[in-house]
């Protein structure tokens, strides 16, 4: 409570996204677990994350920067199990969150190509059932769509693309962000 800022990301590190993250988008041979179910077990880490943290940080007057979020699950979800986003969009913690929809959306995008060799550098432990190539080039094309954008513009979210291919660095990236943060903020 005593911040001006809450940094946020999604699925949580605590509730239902440490299950999502230890359990549900792990691959292994053991288990696998349904679209269907991947896709409300987000929409409720989603949902607790909201009633307990960003909403009542809203409510004081927060900033709150998310990595990730519902756009994500329109963006992955309907690749993933080929269900209509309408559905997608009316299961409880994605409707709250659209209630809720960031006022600025920021995405970096990469070709898909050039993500492969990133996400192959992360540890074992973090890599996800996601991490495959034709799965990665449908998702560019899904984050770069028009649709995308005005389904947001409808909730009032400004969208924003820095583009991260090389030969940008992270560097390029930080300050591309910022500059897209100042402007925005020097339009309110």
């Amino acid at each position: 409570s005593d911040s001006d800022v809450i940094i946020s990301c999604e699925p949580t590190l605590a509730w239902v996204g440490k299950i999502i993250k230890e359990e549900l988008i792990r691959p292994k041979e053991r288990l696998s677990y349904s679209g269907v179910t991947i896709a409300h077990a987000f929409a409720l880490d989603r949902e607790i994350l909201y009633r307990r943290v960003i909403i009542p940080a809203l409510e004081q007057g927060k900033i709150i920067f998310q990595e990730r979020g519902v756009i994500t699950s329109f963006v992955y979800q309907p690749v993933q199990i080929h269900t209509p986003l309408t559905e997608l969009m009316n299961i409880p913690g994605n409707k709250l969150a659209l209630k809720y929809a960031p006022s600025l959306i920021i995405i970096c995008t990469v070709e898909p190509e050039y993500l492969m060799p990133r996400l192959e550098k992360r540890p074992s432990h973090d890599r996800q059932i996601f991490e495959h190539l034709s799965f990665q080039r449908k998702l560019y094309h899904r984050y770069k769509s028009d649709w995308l954008r005005e389904l947001f513009a409808k909730y009032g979210s400004t969208f924003a693309y820095i583009d991260t291919n090389p030969p940008k660095t992270e560097e390029d990236t930080i300050l591309a962000a910022k500059k897209v943060w100042e402007d925005y903020l020097a339009k309110l």
